[in-house]
């Protein structure tokens, strides 16, 4: 599966973050990754996320859905094996 890190030289907490997400050999459609908020919120957070790929730009193909603990990553149809996406969230409510 998918493995996912906050990206070198960077912060992530519960309110913004830029990680790495690597995906394995076989990936396929569904549930990439979940990033989990420290603390609960007590609505559903209000999130922006951009999914981009060195040397080809933005892609649109991921997409998320927040909660009142996490954000979930999705994607909509597989990507491509073995690649480093980068992720940066920004999450605001409470």
């Amino acid at each position: 599966g998918p493995a996912i890190a906050c990206a070198t030289s960077h912060v992530c907490d519960g309110v913004s973050g830029t990680v790495t997400l690597t995906t394995g050999t076989s990936p396929t459609t569904g549930t990439l990754a979940t990033l989990d908020f420290p603390n609960t919120h007590t609505n559903q957070a209000n999130c922006l996320v951009t999914t981009t790929l060195s040397g080809t730009g933005l892609v649109t193909t991921i997409s998320w859905s927040e909660s009142t603990t996490a954000v979930t990553l999705t994607a909509n149809t597989a990507p491509s094996a073995s690649t480093a996406y980068q992720i940066r969230y920004w999450c605001g409510g409470n």
